[in-house]
């Protein structure tokens, strides 16, 4: 029996944290993006029980996908350096590289009237995984617009 296993890193590395999520003991924590894209886009980390209190995490991955034609394309990674210590924050904006990671895809350019999902995971200060996701739009001015519902991703409670 010949084992076959996709070709494509990426995919694979997405695979791999879907099933993390649903396998392991992960403190989901909520992200919330902001911004537009005539300034800055940027992913705040809060906390999951307690929308009003920002959460700092040791960050190891990010990971935004652009959907096209109802499948979601990977448009930027950020993976943690070898034998570095990952940065703690409490943010990340769009096309910067916090030390501590490394870009695996440079980031496209986000465009109006799009989808997009980000994923970051890591852990948080106290040493528990961390994973949070989270769907967004572009409106037809650039500015974020969190999404209400969406394809059996976790949404999340902040608005």
């Amino acid at each position: 029996m010949k084992l076959s296993f996709p070709k494509n890193l990426f995919k694979t590395a997405t695979l791999f944290f879907s099933l993390l999520l649903l396998t392991s003991c992960a403190q989901l924590f909520t992200i919330v993006p902001s911004g537009n894209i005539n300034e800055e886009v940027k992913f705040e980390f809060y906390k999951k029980d307690n929308n009003d209190e920002t959460v700092e995490l040791k960050v190891e991955s990010v990971i935004l996908e652009r959907r096209i034609f109802n499948i979601w394309r990977q448009i930027w990674i950020l993976w943690e350096k070898e034998n570095s210590k990952p940065a703690s924050l409490k943010n990340i904006n769009y096309g910067e590289t916090p030390a501590g990671l490394v870009e695996i895809i440079k980031p496209k350019k986000i465009k109006v009237g799009s989808s997009y999902r980000v994923s970051v995971s890591g852990t948080h200060l106290s040493g528990e995984t961390a994973y949070g996701i989270e769907v967004f739009h572009l409106n037809e001015d650039g500015e974020v617009i969190i999404a209400k519902g969406g394809g059996g991703v976790i949404i999340s409670e902040r608005r």
